[in-house]
């Protein structure tokens, strides 16, 4: 560790560090099972569950999603209306 310049962390926390980078970034059980040398994916699953989003994150993610790109489309069509007319179009003002 001192060599690394990671005075402070025991190999464990990296460790743990390692596995919770790979969840946060969509790698499967099995990904993060092979990478940290687990025996089984349950051996992962047992110490690393409370990473991976549940199915409510992803349904809430997934709304939220959905009415921000809705938000910034009705945006969008609004300031569509208000803009100057182009060349070729009579301007009524």
């Amino acid at each position: 560790m001192e060599a690394a310049k990671l005075d402070g962390f025991d190999f464990h926390e990296l460790r743990h560090y390692y596995a919770s980078l790979l969840i946060r970034y969509g790698e499967s059980v099995k990904t993060v099972q092979a990478r940290l040398g687990h025996k089984s994916a349950e051996e992962t699953l047992n110490t690393y569950s409370h990473l991976w989003p549940d199915s409510d994150d992803r349904s809430r993610d997934a709304v939220d999603a959905a009415l921000k790109a809705e938000s910034a489309e009705k945006s969008e069509n609004s300031a569509d209306s208000q803009r100057t007319p182009t060349q070729g179009t009579p301007h009524l003002a």
